[in-house]
């Protein structure tokens, strides 16, 4: 497994949803990897209980446990454990800050189309809308990636691409997106792609970047966007002292 699929997984362990529907999606494919199928069993031995995840991920790295289920199927795998966690310990992958995750209140949440009578049929919004409402962003993001491949000047797109990888924690690509939706003069979506960039600085505990987005957009004409962002600029105060 490369380490940009055990970062994606490593950040999921505290995105049980998400990260659930990861595992489905791996389950889906063929050909998996023999890492990726240790991981797998992992999952399934704990039935996706993540706390039960993370101590035995922790444990692996200093003794071999007994197998919880088929005995000679699981410690096959048991080496990928230990391996997994120790890219937890090493901090690579920003392991230990995201035990301590910290989140605003009130934000924004993004809620969708509502309707596609000014998309282009191509995109199969209806599909992307339908997976992205009941928060299958993996579904959602595969579908929007294809979608850009035809249309890679579309605001929208970029814009919701950006969302579903804030959602699934990629927050370096989601980055990307939003930064993107900046160069485009003429975007509805430039003051939404402010404020999600003002919450990855402050997932990342960027405070002040954070707080000089949110300043930008206490007087936005999108309401939501605003009331949410004069909340945040207060509650961002204390933690610049």
């Amino acid at each position: 497994m490369e380490n940009s699929e055990l970062n994606q997984l490593i950040e999921l362990l505290d995105n049980p949803i998400a990260l659930k529907q990861k595992i489905e999606f791996l389950k889906s494919s063929t050909n998996l990897s023999e890492e990726t199928e240790g991981i797998i069993i992992i999952y399934d031995s704990f039935n996706g209980d993540i706390e039960k995840i993370k101590n035995y991920l922790k444990e692996s790295k200093t003794k071999t446990v007994k197998p919880l289920k088929n005995k000679n199927r699981f410690s096959t795998y048991l080496k990928y454990a230990a391996v997994f966690a120790l890219i937890l310990a090493t901090g690579t992958f920003l392991y230990n800050r995201q035990e301590n995750v910290i989140t605003l209140s009130h934000q924004f949440e993004e809620p969708g189309l509502i309707n596609y009578m000014s998309t282009t049929t191509t995109s199969n919004w209806e599909d992307i809308m339908f997976d992205f409402k009941t928060k299958n962003y993996f579904k959602a993001d595969q579908q929007i990636e294809k979608a850009l491949i035809e249309n890679p000047k579309n605001d929208t797109l970029i814009y919701f691409s950006g969302v579903v990888k804030f959602k699934l924690n990629n927050l370096k690509a989601a980055k990307t997106q939003f930064q993107k939706i900046q160069n485009l003069i003429t975007s509805n979506y430039k003051d939404k792609s402010i404020y999600y960039l003002g919450l990855i600085g402050y997932k990342r505990r960027d405070f002040k970047t954070s707080n000089t987005l949110f300043k930008s957009l206490v007087n936005s004409i999108d309401l939501d966007i605003k009331n949410a962002s004069f909340e945040h600029v207060n509650e961002i105060q204390p933690k610049l002292k």
